[in-house]
């Protein structure tokens, strides 16, 4: 599992990004799942310029994610590939990741201005990130 977080850490971010050198975080988490965990969620396609949209598009994302999959539940101790949905300030969650037990735990993820890396949830609130939710796929749901 190690070995995983070491191929992304420093590939760059960019806003739709999900593959082909550059992710943003839903498209980092969702080439995870499916490379390294046989997860398939949907693809957030996003005109590039476009944050705003893509924001209130993420949100309705994770809170369909958080609701309506069925295959997800949330979970209180996170394993590797489990998502971990993070808010900021306001509260709202606004950025993924996915957990991997390394070095007492820690989540892969994109984020603008700084790419691809693994955070500590320390680490994680020094970004300015709440850890809010942890949901893990369950295939015999």
């Amino acid at each position: 599992m190690n070995q995983i977080i070491y191929d992304y850490i420093g590939m760059p971010w960019q806003l739709g990004g999900h593959g082909d050198g550059a992710f943003d975080c839903w498209g980092l988490c969702r080439h995870v799942w499916k490379t390294h965990f046989k997860i398939d969620v949907p693809l957030m396609p996003v005109e590039a310029t476009s944050r705003q949209h893509y924001a209130l598009k993420f949100r309705h994302e994770m809170n369909r994610m958080k609701q309506s999959f069925a295959a997800w539940i949330q979970v209180y101790e996170p394993q590797n590939g489990d998502a971990v949905l993070m808010a900021m300030f306001d509260g709202h969650i606004c950025h993924i990741g996915v957990y991997f037990d390394l070095n007492d735990g820690g989540v892969l993820h994109a984020i603008e201005g700084g790419g691809t890396q693994f955070s500590s949830f320390k680490q994680l609130e020094n970004l300015g990130f709440k850890p809010k939710v942890i949901l893990r796929y369950e295939r015999n749901i």
